[in-house]
């Protein structure tokens, strides 16, 4: 059993240990069994580094310590990055719960100079020759590609080499059958008021799968996803498109509820990885205080923040909130008029404001760097519009584009004339 320190020993220190285990505790459940698998190991080698030491007492100089422990132990890169994620999300759970006043752990960096290595995919000939054979260099290689597979995050091989389609990512085609089924039986219910929530649903998966793309096409010169790139691959454009389909599926359920009930859908259909995006396209950065309006209920606002600081944000999670935040019902638009239409029905929060320019801020790392942008405006005799996210989107109404300072005060006075509604 877990003893809660955090509800009833609040006037004594937290040891750490105990703090690592009521946050895994309340996050393991929540997380799907790829993301679980790879978290095991992290929170097992932090108990043991920090055994005996109060949480509270934890400094910067020990947290360090503790990465120059994980590269004497020999870890890559990547694995080490992965130990310190779990690291950061122990002690974002103890800010939460105020045992602590700061997450050290984001003022620690891994150490510089570690090598990347990165092996290569196996080759279809060899994927053949594992499931055909059944010697000795069946197992010799299978062990060889599954560590490949675990260390690349690439859990698609081992799905081939062991005969399992059942466990493949989401394409768009069964994600768009999974956003239309119980709710569009024939086409005519598309255009029916109720399924404004599809149609807006379709738009984000179409814009998701052409971002993806055009990321892949140029990523060198989109300096926020050029680290992820380079960690992770090329982006599939076609799960992109699969996300932005189901993101709203929960609306199928409860609109207040969409994103808990969406996400507990996709579990139960066993699409637990797929399922995040249900949750994490409501909030900018997997951030809660990045959300166009309020969470519903103290119980489900604390499962939801704990949820967002088990999982690591990815572009994935960033292309959909985007894509979410741009996409009405009828079409592609400007940000301002996508919220406009967003504070105009639900209201405006404490936190609205500050959602705009957060938006606008998320829009940026969508473009080409300046630097790219100015050598190519000369050379191509172009307008910095023309490199802008609206230049993949020529279907947005050229007077949307023309009117988005207009729009952008006509949000502002909305915003500022408005009663606050609590969170």
């Amino acid at each position: 059993m877990i003893i809660k320190f955090t509800k009833t020993f609040r006037e004594h220190k937290h040891p750490f240990v105990c703090i690592a285990d009521e946050w895994a505790n309340e996050a393991f459940p929540l997380l799907a069994y790829r993301t679980l698998s790879c978290y095991k190991a992290p929170l097992k080698r932090a108990k043991q580094f920090f055994l005996g030491d109060y949480i509270e007492d934890i400094t910067h100089a020990k947290i360090k310590e503790y990465m120059e422990f994980l590269v004497e132990q020999g870890f890559s890169k990547k694995t080490i990055k992965n130990y310190r994620i779990v690291l950061s999300m122990i002690f974002k759970y103890a800010v939460v719960n105020d045992i602590v006043t700061s997450n050290l752990v984001a003022d620690v960096s891994i150490p510089k100079g570690l090598k990347s290595t990165r092996r290569k995919p196996p080759t279809d000939f060899e994927i053949e020759k594992i499931k055909n054979n059944v010697n000795i260099l069946k197992l010799i290689l299978l062990v060889y590609f599954i560590s490949f597979c675990l260390q690349n995050k690439d859990f698609y091989y081992i799905i081939i080499l062991l005969g399992c389609d059942y466990m493949k990512k989401l394409d768009s085609k069964e994600a768009l059958s999974l956003l239309f089924d119980g709710v569009i039986e024939n086409p005519k219910e598309l255009s029916l008021d109720k399924n404004r929530w599809v149609r807006h649903s379709i738009y984000v998966g179409i814009a998701a799968g052409r971002i993806a793309r055009a990321i892949n096409n140029n990523y060198a010169n989109y300096t926020y996803f050029k680290e992820y790139l380079d960690e992770f691959g090329p982006l599939d454009d076609d799960y992109a498109t699969a996300l932005g389909y189901i993101h709203d599926i929960g609306r199928k359920i409860s609109h207040p509820l969409h994103t808990t009930e969406g996400y507990k859908l996709l579990c139960e259909l066993g699409h637990e990885e797929e399922a995040r995006a249900t949750l994490t396209h409501s909030f900018i950065d997997n951030d809660v205080n990045n959300s166009a309006d309020g969470i519903t209920g103290e119980d489900r606002k604390k499962a939801i923040i704990e949820y967002l600081n088990s999982i690591q944000l990815t572009a994935y999670d960033n292309i959909v909130q985007l894509c979410d935040l741009f996409c009405l019902e009828t079409g592609f638009t400007t940000v301002e008029r996508r919220l406009y239409d967003i504070v105009s029905r639900k209201g405006v929060y404490e936190n609205t404001l500050a959602h705009f320019y957060k938006t606008l801020e998320l829009k940026r790392r969508f473009e080409p760097d300046d630097d790219y942008i100015e050598i190519l405006s000369k050379e191509l005799d172009k307008t910095i519009d023309d490199f802008s996210l609206y230049a993949l989107f020529p279907e947005i109404p050229r007077e949307e584009l023309a009117s988005q300072n207009e729009d952008r005060n006509k949000l502002l006075r909305l915003i500022n004339n408005s009663k606050i509604k609590s969170l």
